[in-house]
């Protein structure tokens, strides 16, 4: 007995990540601007089975029935002027006061 059927099945359709240059973001910054998200492909079969076994399976149609959404990431390219910080030593000399105190020495 030969039968023919038909078989669909659903697969993910991967996501790229996609990165974008603004120059408004500071450079070295990244902010994800968009989630990616997975798409489905569904695929619909013609299987011809024999006696209950499969013996051909052919492709009717192939399908993005959700297409994946791209995750975006924006990449800082603005440049920030630093302030300039420099170090120097200084040395400065200051008086001690000092008292002055008399002590009797009987060897003198």
């Amino acid at each position: 007995v030969v039968t023919t059927e038909e078989i669909s099945e659903t697969k993910p359709v991967p996501f790229e990540t996609i990165r974008e240059e603004d120059p408004n973001l500071e450079a070295g910054k990244e902010v994800v601007a968009i989630e990616g998200k997975e798409g489905v492909r569904t695929i619909v079969y013609t299987v011809t089975k024999t006696d209950g076994v499969e013996t051909s399976r052919v492709v009717k149609s192939d399908t993005i029935t959700t297409p994946a959404v791209n995750k975006v990431i924006k990449v800082g390219t603005k440049t920030t002027t630093s302030p300039v910080v420099t170090t120097e030593e200084i040395s400065e000399t200051k008086p001690v006061p000092f008292e002055t105190i008399r002590e009797e020495d009987p060897n003198l």
